[in-house]
Formats: structure tokens, C-alpha cells, sequence
């Protein structure tokens, strides 16, 4: 009997997980066909469970592409588990879907296979943000390798100093024998420069002039000085405080590259627990905890001991409370039987994490409450880089629009060359503003036939080489 009861709880576990798990879950007989398959594999591929359950998998996979995933259906039978395998599906209505897998078998009472578990999480937008990021640093790096101008980026907030390869380079220097602070800038500057300068980054800062424009000298590896221009743009927050300067002296030729992945695998409840490939725990009605697993604490930052003396809302950030504590009373009241929000919790650090969690209720046989499964998605990384995009695409704004040299983007016609984007110094060459150029040809502007001729004979030639022309 007390077997009997631990395997209907098993059970009663294991399906909660499964209803309340934002990733596909889908089971498979030996002969291939799928016998389970959960809501969020109906939201992310399109299929209702009855079209699929009793189906092979087949119809997920492109023809081309089933060879790996075969492979890996068979040594997932054969009793290996897999983890964290990055392929391609095809949702009901033919679109592609990049997911993250992990499978392992399925196994009777008497320990023999009887099938096999797999997890699918959709990475559609962690690749499209990948492909984002590799796209605006081939464009930064060819922006700086054409016009041989250094950048620098200092964030007011924490006094860090970001400068560009050639920054350094223009001073002697390899990438890696700067540090990323201001005083690398001022320890530099000439002696009869340094009052002007400072005079000048004052009165910019505190808006007493509109623009930044300083020809000042910065002391070489050799002890020389070299003369630089540079001209910057100020951010302020909704306050009015300055909190960035970027100048002209500054470009961003190395991004950090997100890497976001929530690792995800879950089989028999205890599985789940002992795999830790997302936090995950049980907690009774008043928040407190029954059981958790060590990625939770993993996640928090806590021990195991430490962890079981705070409660949800110990660990919660104080303005994302209520909202959380408004969705645990829907569930009381039996409005809802389960929810998934995004909120803050706070590490043991102090620092924020951004965290998925989806809590459900596992009910007695009458109707009440018995425990919630909760289940913990940590997308830090992921937030952070939304951040570090919104920023990258502000500094290249920055950058193109304060650039002393002409810069511009342009189309090159069979006879002519028709001004797409360009920036204030470009537009400044040609007396007019910036949006005034655009879709207007260089003949338009006044380009004589000659130039006209050369400056489509090196495009010409920029677009067939792909490497930058100078000229």
C-alpha cells in the first residue's frame, strides 16, 4: 500500500512539473511514436496532442536535417542521455524553430527501457540576438579599420574607461597594456594642455557649453606627443545628470558576446532533483520550503542551510512583491491553478538576478492545496544582453554621428551614387543638414562627372574585394 501511495505521488509530482515547465515536453515508445506531449509543446510547435500522440516524430524533422537527430533518438534507446544538443524542428506550419534538446530513457519497474524523455527549448531568440551581435561588430570593426579613428566611452556612473585597440595603438600601445581608466588619458595629456582640458570636460558636463570639441596632446610610448581631435556627445538620465561621453576618439571593435542558455532536462521527479539543470523546489502554502534542489541554491547563491531558513519572499526584490504575492492569492483562491511571471530575486551578493519562475498547485483528492512546485529560470545573461544591444546600438549612433570625418551610407547606381545615411560632417562638406542628403544623388549635390567616376570606381572595388579603399 505505501508503495503504491509513493508512486501516485511520484506521479502527481512528475505531472506537475510537466504542466507547468515552459519548455516542450514529449515522451517516445520504442517503436517511435509519441506517446505525451504538454502544453508548452502544443504553444511552441502548434500541434494539438491528438494530432501527434500515436505519430511518429518524423514530421518535427527536416529531411535534411534527420540524420543527427536519429542518431541521437538511438543512443538516447540504447541508454545514454543527452544533454544540451542544439538542432532545428519544424512547428505545424513549416516554420523552422531552433531548440536546445535533452533526452534520456524511460525505464519499467524492472529497470528496462521502455522508452525515452525529451526536453526542447526554444533558442529562436537567443540565436537571432547572437546573429544581431555578430552583425553590428562586423560593422564596427569595418567602420574603424576605414577611417583609423580611435574611440573611448566613459561611463560616469562607475568612472570605467573604455578605449579602442587603435586608441591605444595611435599611443604605442598593444590592446592588453592599458588599463580601463580615465587616468590613462590624463596622466598622458601635455603639461600646458592639461587646464584647458579638464576646464573644458567641466564645463561640458555641467552644460555650460552645448558641444565637446578639444585639440589637445597626448604623450606616445616613445615620449613624443601626438596632436588628436576629438569631439564627443553627452547622455543624461531623466534628472538631467550626465552619466555618458562618448567621443569621436572612441568606437566598440570588441563586443561581448551573450550566452544565454537555460539549461533544462527532466525525467522521474527525483531525476529532475538530482540532475540540476534548473532550479527547482517544493514549498508548502505559507512559502516555506519542503524540498529544493542544488541548482536553486546555485542560483541564490545561498547553501543548502542558509536557503531553508529565508522564504520566497526573503529572496524576492521589494517592488516585484506584490505582483507575485497577486498571483499566489489567485491560485488560493482557486481563480488559477498555476502562473508563470518574470520578477527579480536578490543573491546572496546583493546583486539583482532575472529569473522565469512558474509555480503550480498540486491538489488533494478534494480540491485543496497540498504543495507548489516552482520552477526557476535564471535569465541574467539574457537581460543583460538586451542592455549591452540597446547600448552597442547607441554608442555606433553615437560614434557615426559625431565623427569629424565624412561618414555615410550610400548605393551604387550603374551611373551615379544616391546618399542613403550620412552624418553632420558629411552633411556639413555639402552645406546642408543630414536628413537633407538623404536619397539624393552625388549629381544632385553638385559631384562633377570625374568625381563622380571615381568615387564609383572605388566603391566598385570596395564591394568586389570586400576589404575597405582608401582614397
Amino acid at each position: 500500500r505505501s508503495r503504491i501511495v509513493m508512486r501516485e505521488r511520484d506521479a502527481q509530482h512528475l505531472a506537475a512539473i510537466v504542466r507547468s515547465s515552459p519548455d516542450a515536453i514529449l515522451s517516445q515508445n520504442l517503436d517511435g511514436a509519441i506517446t505525451s506531449w504538454n502544453v508548452a509543446a502544443e504553444q511552441m510547435l502548434g500541434y494539438p496532442a491528438l494530432e501527434v500522440v500515436g505519430q511518429p516524430i518524423d514530421r518535427l524533422l527536416f529531411p535534411e536535417r534527420q540524420g543527427p537527430q536519429l542518431d541521437m533518438l538511438r543512443r538516447i534507446r540504447e541508454g545514454a542521455a543527452v544533454e544540451r544538443q542544439e538542432t532545428t524542428w519544424r512547428r505545424k506550419d513549416g516554420q523552422p524553430i531552433d531548440v536546445l534538446l535533452s533526452g534520456s530513457p524511460l525505464r519499467d519497474q524492472a529497470g528496462k527501457i521502455s522508452g525515452l524523455s525529451i526536453i526542447a527549448h526554444d533558442i529562436t531568440a537567443l540565436k537571432q540576438a547572437m546573429a544581431q551581435l555578430s552583425e553590428q561588430d562586423a560593422r564596427l570593426s569595418l567602420v574603424v579599420s576605414a577611417t583609423k579613428t580611435g574611440v573611448w566611452d566613459w561611463d560616469l556612473r562607475t568612472n570605467g574607461m573604455y578605449y579602442s585597440p587603435y586608441w591605444k595603438e595611435s599611443l604605442g600601445y598593444a590592446p592588453d597594456e592599458l588599463t580601463d581608466s580615465p587616468v590613462e588619458w590624463e596622466t598622458r595629456l601635455h603639461p600646458d594642455d592639461r587646464e584647458r582640458a579638464f576646464a573644458l570636460v567641466r564645463a561640458f558636463l555641467d552644460g555650460e557649453i552645448p558641444t565637446y570639441t578639444l585639440d589637445h596632446r597626448l604623450r606616445h610610448r616613445d615620449g613624443s606627443y601626438r596632436c588628436i581631435r576629438t569631439q564627443a556627445l553627452l547622455r543624461r538620465d531623466e534628472q538631467g545628470a550626465p552619466i555618458r561621453m562618448t567621443g569621436s576618439h572612441v568606437d566598440i571593435t570588441e563586443q561581448k558576446q551573450a550566452e544565454h542558455a537555460l539549461r533544462q532536462s527532466e525525467e522521474r521527479f527525483r531525476r529532475y532533483f538530482e540532475l540540476g539543470l534548473i532550479g527547482m523546489a517544493m514549498t508548502s502554502l505559507d512559502k516555506h520550503w519542503i524540498e529544493f534542489n542544488d541548482q536553486l541554491c546555485t542560483i541564490f547563491g545561498y547553501s543548502r542551510e542558509e536557503l531553508r531558513q529565508l522564504t520566497w519572499a526573503d529572496l524576492t526584490f521589494p517592488a516585484d512583491l506584490e505582483v507575485d504575492v497577486a498571483q499566489f492569492q489567485r491560485v488560493l483562491e482557486g481563480t488559477i491553478n498555476a502562473y508563470s511571471i518574470e520578477k527579480r530575486f536578490v543573491h546572496k551578493s546583493g546583486t539583482l538576478i532575472y529569473a522565469v519562475i512558474s509555480a503550480n498547485a498540486v491538489r488533494r483528492e478534494d480540491g485543496s492545496i497540498e504543495y507548489f512546485v516552482a520552477l526557476v529560470h535564471d535569465i541574467t545573461q539574457w537581460r543583460r544582453t538586451e542592455a549591452w544591444l540597446k547600448q552597442s546600438e547607441i554608442t555606433l549612433q553615437t560614434f557615426f554621428d559625431s565623427s569629424p570625418i565624412m561618414m555615410g551610407v550610400v548605393q551604387v547606381l550603374t551611373e551615379d551614387i544616391l546618399h542613403l545615411s550620412d552624418n553632420r560632417a558629411t552633411a556639413e562638406f555639402f552645406g546642408l543638414a543630414p536628413q537633407d542628403l538623404r536619397g539624393r544623388t552625388a549629381r544632385q549635390l553638385g559631384a562633377s562627372q570625374a568625381v563622380v567616376e571615381l568615387w564609383l570606381s572605388h566603391y566598385r572595388r570596395c564591394a568586389q574585394t570586400g576589404r575597405p579603399v582608401h582614397f
